[in-house]
């Protein structure tokens, strides 16, 4: 009797397992695939997206979004410096009269919009045309800030494929009127790990951008150093 009562626990244990398994599995792949599927008509490379824009003399878009990518002793690592110089290029031939520079610098030991700004600037772009976004602690964060703190809500976001698929669902999802343009030119080491950390990445803000739901952030800081 006993034997039969626990055996008929393991197969209702087994079921319930299985059942949680699949589940969490159909998960990832509808959340994934909606994030791709639903932001893969907005996102360029630099050349498509030049190709097909005509340049005017008035500014397509109110602004360009440079997404952080860390800095080390100072400056962008390739990853970042990668997204800032098509961000610069896109700026320069007169899509947006605006760069948004968005990344960590709630530290001021670690200032990522400053080493972005100082980057840009010694380029040849105005630090008057420069936004800091102290506050773009990671992609959902940039997203929400750029239509709360900056009221902005035509915009090009700037980063690698991987990204931007994520980048402009929320950016969707959140109302805005946004395109990705992608930067890759270079595959850098680390990609696997990045692709890996981005389905998880995916999953999490699909039900952000479902539920529209704001961030979790300290108050603005500019970083005095």
């Amino acid at each position: 009797m006993c034997y039969n009562l626990s055996m008929r626990y393991i197969r209702i244990c087994t079921k319930i397992g299985l059942f949680l398994i699949i589940s969490l599995i159909a998960a990832v792949v509808i959340s994934n695939a909606t994030v791709i599927l639903s932001s893969k008509a907005y996102i360029f490379n630099e050349a498509d997206f030049v190709r097909k824009n005509s340049i005017t003399d008035t500014p397509k878009y109110e602004a360009i979004i440079v997404l952080g990518a860390g800095i080390v002793n100072d400056r962008p690592t390739p990853l970042l410096a990668e997204r800032l110089n098509t961000g610069i290029e896109l700026f320069k031939l007169g899509f947006a009269d605006k760069i948004v520079m968005s990344g960590d610098s709630q530290d001021a030991w670690y200032d990522e919009v400053g080493a972005m700004t100082e980057y840009a600037v010694a380029r040849g772009v105005p630090r008057t045309a420069i936004l800091r976004d102290n506050l773009g602690l990671n992609t959902h964060s940039t997203i929400y800030r750029a239509k709360t703190a900056f009221e902005l809500q035509k915009y090009i976001l700037v980063s690698q494929n991987y990204h931007l698929e994520r980048a402009v669902y929320l950016a969707k999802a959140f109302g805005a009127d946004a395109v990705g343009v992608s930067c890759d030119k270079t595959r850098y080491s680390g990609q696997f790990y990045r692709d890996m950390r981005e389905i998880a990445a995916r999953v999490k803000d699909f039900f952000v951008g479902l539920l529209k739901m704001p961030p979790v952030q300290p108050d603005e800081a500019v970083p005095e150093r």
